[in-house]
């Protein structure tokens, strides 16, 4: 899945491409990341919840 990496109160956000939002717990190592465009590797572990497994600056496709 992919979206923007955001800070909330209680955690990092991921406002996804489809228009979900879903929140996982912080890690520093994502610190890097914020307000960016990436791509999330993870397991659901509540309605809304996620246990992210890795993450990365989102690529897209070159046309062509």
């Amino acid at each position: 899945m992919s979206g923007l990496l955001r800070r909330g109160a209680r955690g990092m956000i991921l406002d996804a491409d489809d228009g979900g939002i879903w929140t996982f717990a912080p890690d520093p190592s994502f610190n890097g990341l914020l307000d960016r465009h990436v791509t999330v590797e993870a397991v659901q572990c509540g309605p809304e919840r996620l246990e992210v497994l890795w993450m990365g600056a989102h690529r897209q496709a070159r046309a062509g």
